[in-house]
């Protein structure tokens, strides 16, 4: 999958992003991206013991779908690399509303309810669903801030 740059979103058109929104590159996560991220984020070593047998092997960890965020929103509408630099902020809220599992198609949605000025660049925030296939609610619904400065010599 590579970047749409034909919808990135240039320095200028920041303060105009309030009340627009854009879906991120649809995402499935596989068996062994799963046990990667369990593996690289030690999950497996807080973890050691066998899961219980009512709990579902396929169940994505929370953690590993807030991960994704960065590249569902870079893939299908990132900011323009010409003229900016844009950096994880911080997250304001995250909830996992219903679960994940290996092989559900994720779509999410990127609404920005906010832009601030900060120093010499903007504080985008962004209110992010992400939403199994066909689930009726949400995975998980988080807010999180992307702190965008302009790129030097543009």
């Amino acid at each position: 999958m590579r970047k749409d740059l034909s919808r990135r979103i240039t320095l200028d058109e920041i303060p105009n992003l309030v009340g627009t929104s854009h879906s991120g590159a649809p995402l499935t996560v596989t068996r062994a991206e799963r046990d990667q991220f369990e593996a690289l984020t030690l999950v497996t070593l807080a973890h050691p013991e066998p899961q219980p047998a009512e709990f579902d092997a396929d169940i994505v960890e929370g953690f590993h779908t807030l991960a994704l965020l960065d590249a569902m929103t870079e893939l299908a509408r990132p900011f323009d690399p010409t003229t900016t630099y844009a950096y994880n902020y911080g997250l304001d809220r995250v909830r996992w509303v219903s679960p994940v599992r290996i092989g559900d198609e994720l779509r999410s949605v990127f609404e920005c309810t906010a832009v601030e000025p900060r120093d010499d660049g903007w504080v985008v925030h962004w209110h992010c669903t992400v939403t199994a296939a066909g689930a009726d609610r949400p995975a998980m619904v988080a807010d999180w801030l992307v702190y965008v400065l302009p790129r030097p010599g543009a």
